[in-house]
């Protein structure tokens, strides 16, 4: 997976969302390409989030029952104890701070797909408002044709 904020990619994404509004064809074909592309990111990211939520799940489970545990002759700790003992230990910092990541890309990804999306409908309105245009183009150039022609036989 790409680093974070990883410069050839951004670059890449880039390309995906700028467009030609003459070369609207290519834009169409290339559409299908670029969301196939970027949902398969945002997929990758997705699994990224869900095992990294697994992992610090996994790990507080085998801190608490490391924790809970009283030493021999004392009372057991409070579960506020054992949650900050959980909480501080450098390996649940580690995993945490992995779920924030994750959870970084996974929402930056899905951003990056709905912008997709949305080129999609804007190149689609854009479509429609060309084909209005050149029908327009059209009609102007017949009814001039029938004017002069009308003209011309008077």
């Amino acid at each position: 997976m790409a680093r974070l904020r990883d410069v050839e990619i951004d670059d890449y994404f880039k390309s995906c969302i700028d467009f030609e509004p003459a070369l609207i064809d290519e834009e169409f074909a290339r559409l299908s390409a670029d969301f196939a592309y970027w949902n398969e990111k945002l997929s990758d990211a997705q699994r990224a989030l869900l095992m990294a939520e697994w992992a610090e799940e996994k790990l507080e489970a085998q801190l608490y029952l490391q924790f809970k545990e009283a030493p021999e002759g004392k009372k057991p700790p409070t579960e506020a104890a054992v949650d900050a003992a959980i909480k501080t230990h450098p390996a649940f910092e580690v995993a945490h701070l992995k779920l924030i990541e994750a959870s970084y890309e996974a929402t930056r990804l899905a951003g990056r797909v709905k912008v997709i999306s949305k080129k999609s409908e804007m190149l689609v309105s854009l479509g429609a408002s060309l084909r209005q245009e050149r029908e327009g183009d059209k009609r102007i150039m017949e009814r001039s044709y029938a004017d002069r022609r009308a003209k011309h036989e008077d």
